[in-house]
């Protein structure tokens, strides 16, 4: 009897792993399937393309923000990609040696089939764990981890990183803090629309 039990409760779990399992390639299909686009907050311009990168992973997008008067004034050019990691979906964020090279790459996105290991760099602790509830997805850094260098101060400063996306929109909002935990910029939350 206490045989039968054991082989239940076997099955049972093996059942809710190949569920879990089902259940996060589908999240992750749908956040690859939502994630890139054009994208306007009113005073910016945000362009992601999926790119072939398979140095940074089979998930990749290149991501180009920009002045929305002024295309020609480029704020931020960055590559991520997502992967699942055990139930998680988990976004890294690698920056661009040689910005200019980069420059307006979501009109050819085949410019990165030669990306070499010295064109890019991770930034290490500011991954995004990505999750789906009520039909949003919600990306969350763990703070304290990011770390970067302030245009501000010249200092360290720790980036809080935020995101959400829906179908019809990206939410972006970071905060960079100095290590005493005071705020050093930031902390808007920038909300893109699909165009």
């Amino acid at each position: 009897m206490a045989e039968r039990f054991l082989i239940c409760v076997v099955l049972a779990l093996l059942a809710s792993c190949a569920s879990e399992a089902k259940r996060g390639e589908a999240d992750l299909a749908q956040l690859l399937d939502w994630y890139p686009g054009r994208y306007s907050s009113g005073t910016l311009e945000l362009r992601i393309v999926r790119i072939y990168a398979p140095l940074i992973g089979d998930f990749a997008f290149y991501q180009q923000e920009s002045a929305a008067d002024d295309p020609g004034r480029i704020v931020m050019q960055r590559v991520v990609a997502f992967e699942r990691v055990k139930a998680s979906i988990v976004q890294t964020t690698w920056s661009l040696a040689e910005p200019a090279r980069w420059r307006n790459a979501y009109s050819d996105p085949d410019v990165f089939k030669g990306l070499q290991s010295q064109d890019f760099a991770p930034m290490p602790g500011c991954e995004l764990v990505w999750s789906m509830k009520e039909g949003r997805f919600t990306g969350v850094g763990s703070q304290r981890t990011c770390r970067s260098t302030s245009s501000a101060t010249g200092g360290t400063v720790y980036l809080n990183l935020h995101a959400e996306l829906t179908p019809e929109e990206l939410t972006l909002a970071d905060q960079s803090v100095d290590v005493a935990g005071r705020v050093v910029q930031g902390g808007g939350v920038e909300r893109f629309r699909r165009l």
